[in-house]
């Protein structure tokens, strides 16, 4: 199912930013309350898009 892959992409996406933010996060404290405000951005889309995931039957790993 394409949907199932484009879900699982933007998935993907959202893992990889919030990785960076980590990294982020400790190499440049001073820009915490910015960062923190995208984290928490990225966090309610990652858990939107869960959902959708989650009604279309479109588990996280499969893109078939």
């Amino acid at each position: 199912m394409h949907l199932a892959t484009y879900l699982n992409d933007h998935l993907a996406g959202s893992t990889a930013a919030l990785e960076l933010l980590e990294h982020l996060e400790r190499t440049h404290p001073d820009l915490a309350p910015s960062l923190a405000v995208l984290r928490r951005d990225i966090e309610d889309d990652r858990r939107e898009l869960e959902a959708l995931m989650t009604r279309v039957g479109a588990a996280p790993g499969t893109a078939s």
